[in-house]
């Protein structure tokens, strides 16, 4: 590295030394703040081929590059990076559809099930609803959870004192049973 301690100029040397200066650097061909690295490669060569400069510096650190170049392998990598993250989207894309497509599938199946239940068991009440004999359901405590219409009729109590209670209670007892049979095989199966 060059030092400048140890340079003793008078101020006219220095003057004369700028006017040198600046016929070397052409400030009407070139202005100066322009930087041309072509130019500062010459002048480094000049510089050290004449001793003033101890080795080559690279011009890259020097000067610097608001748009720096990228390398060739850098770039590459991005766009096999980038390439990549798109695909993936792309597939994750591909897949949110088939399965959005699937799940509105399953959807119209389950709302087309869900009128023909719905259909089915408005047919089925119409049918227990008009029936003649009696029908009902239980729970598994035997508790009634719906009775037809003719159960009202024919046990002569309105259905909401039938539902809820025990189908048990409905029945002859088992001492009653057995004169009942008796009757119906005296009778010939008339009562």
């Amino acid at each position: 590295m060059l030092s400048l301690n140890n340079i003793h100029k008078t101020r006219e040397q220095l003057q004369e030394e700028a006017k040198e200066l600046t016929a070397l650097i052409q400030p009407e061909t070139v202005p100066i703040g322009n930087i041309n690295p072509g130019r500062f490669e010459r002048m480094a060569y000049h510089l050290e081929r004449f001793g003033f400069a101890d080795h080559k510096r690279d011009i890259d650190d020097f000067i610097y590059d608001p748009v720096p170049k990228i390398q060739q392998a850098t770039f590459q990598a991005a766009m096999g990076i980038a390439l990549l993250v798109l695909l993936a989207v792309i597939l994750i894309a591909a897949w949110f559809g088939k399965t959005n497509h699937r799940l509105k599938q399953e959807i119209a199946l389950r709302q087309q099930t869900q009128r023909s239940l719905e259909a089915s068991r408005q047919h089925f009440k119409r049918i227990v609803e008009n029936l003649q004999e009696v029908y009902y359901r239980t729970d598994l405590q035997g508790r009634i959870v719906y009775a037809s219409p003719s159960a009202s009729e024919i046990i002569k109590l309105p259905l909401q004192q039938i539902i809820g209670r025990d189908i048990a209670s409905f029945y002859a007892p088992t001492y009653h049973r057995e004169d009942f049979l008796n009757a119906l095989h005296a009778n010939h199966g008339q009562t």
